[in-house]
Order: structure tokens, then sequence, then C-alpha cells
């Protein structure tokens, strides 16, 4: 029965990325692929990432997708299954950033289909609950696997559910503690009360903008150039058209 359900949700998962790649291709029809996907620009001058949420099952990847993308918590919240896809937009030195942000599935029978999301992602927010040790100490297991899968990919940990400190088990001081001895950023947010939210990805974008801003910025005018050629022709063929009725 598992086996079963593993592969239903592998071909759930693979549907989910091809309408990743499509829903970026209809929104932004100017993409610019480079040299990988993880990474585009659009004609609008807008820069797009592919972003992983990783971590154990209900330490809050969902609910942090959901606030990020809507501003606002979600009481109601299915398991994931797979993979489910979220966007959101934030501001980086006057430039729109889209996150194309993948929540994946967090349990052990399911981490084989994770891995194909790896090498795709230009960074990552590992989610751990601090109510919930256990969650904490599987941090390790998923920076190695992200680390195995693309050495390239920004890591981020968050400890989820601040909002509830009385019930912590996991200090801030271990969350920075780990967050130093792997080279990652760390921040600790509440997707109930919003705290350090956007906060979260915004950093995230921001590195990710620094490190690709040359690329990105030759690529955004490459395309910039290419839209004004084709107005430019687009006029001239109107002009004609005008001339010769």
């Amino acid at each position: 029965m598992n086996g079963e359900l593993a592969q239903q949700t592998m071909r759930y998962s693979r549907t989910v990325k091809k309408k990743a790649k499509s829903q970026t291709s209809t929104l932004c029809p100017g993409i610019h692929v480079g040299e990988s996907i993880r990474t585009r620009t659009t004609e609008q001058g807008s820069f797009l990432f592919n972003i992983l949420l990783v971590g154990d099952s209900a330490s809050g990847k969902s609910t942090l997708l959901y606030s990020f993308a809507h501003k606002h918590f979600c009481l109601q919240h299915c398991v994931t299954v797979g993979v489910e896809l979220g966007s959101g937009i934030v501001d980086v030195a006057g430039r729109a950033i889209k996150l194309t942000c993948w929540d994946t599935v967090g349990a052990a029978r399911f981490r084989s289909i994770v891995r194909t999301y790896y090498e795709d992602a230009a960074g990552a927010l590992l989610v751990y609950d601090i109510t919930r040790r256990e969650t904490f100490d599987d941090c390790s297991y998923w920076i190695q696997k992200l680390k195995a899968g693309n050495p390239e990919t920004v890591v981020m940990l968050l400890g989820n559910m601040s909002d509830v400190a009385e019930k912590r088990q996991v200090s801030f001081e271990e969350g920075r503690s780990l967050a130093d001895m792997h080279g990652l950023r760390f921040l600790e947010t509440s997707a109930y009360t919003g705290s350090m939210v956007n906060e979260a990805f915004l950093a995230l974008a921001k590195v990710l903008y620094i490190m690709n801003r040359h690329v990105l910025e030759v690529a955004a005018a490459r395309t910039c150039a290419q839209c004004a050629r084709s107005a430019t022709r687009q006029d001239r063929y109107k002009s004609e058209a005008r001339a010769n009725p």
C-alpha cells in the first residue's frame, strides 16, 4: 500500500513540477533562460528564483508559505502530498523579485521524491518546529541532502512556532549555533502571527540577488533590447500597413 501511495505521489509531484514551469512561462512570456532554470529574468525586468521549503512533517512549511503568499494565517490546513506550488513577490534594490516556492513533503517515506527538486533550487528554507526537538535534530539530515543535491543552493534555517515560546524545546542559541556550524543564515518565525515570515523570504531573496546580480542584469538588458527591437518591427509593420491599405 505504501509503495502504491509513493508512486501516486511521485506522479503528482512531476505534474506540479511541470505546472511550475508552465505557470512561469505563462505569467512571464519574456523569460530569458540562462545556464540554469534556477534563476530567470522577464521582459518586465523582474527576477525569478526557485525556492524549496524542506524539513520534517508538521514543522510549519505550508503555513509559512501560505502566510508569505497571502499575508495571513490559514486556519484550515491539509497535509502536503508530494510537492505543492506557491509564489510571492518581494522588492530588492528596487527590483521585483518573484520567488517560485516548492513546498515539499517531509514524511520519511517520500523523501526520495523531494530529492528530484534539489538541483533546480536557487535557495532553500529549512524549517523546524521549536516546540518539537525531533524536527530540529533532523536538520543535519536535510542540510546534507540539500548540499549533496546542489552545493550552490543558498540555505536559510528557520525555527518556526515562535509564538508559543512557552512550549519551546529548542533554544534560539541552539538554532543559531547549528546555522553557524554549517554557514547558514538563521531566523525564528511564526506563521500564526506573521512574525519574521516576510523577512525570511526577503533575506533569502537579497542573498540570491547579490550572488546572481551581474548575470541577471546582463540577461535583463539583453531581454529588454530584444523587446525594443520587436516593438520597433511591429511599429514599422503597422506603418507599412497604413501606407498600403
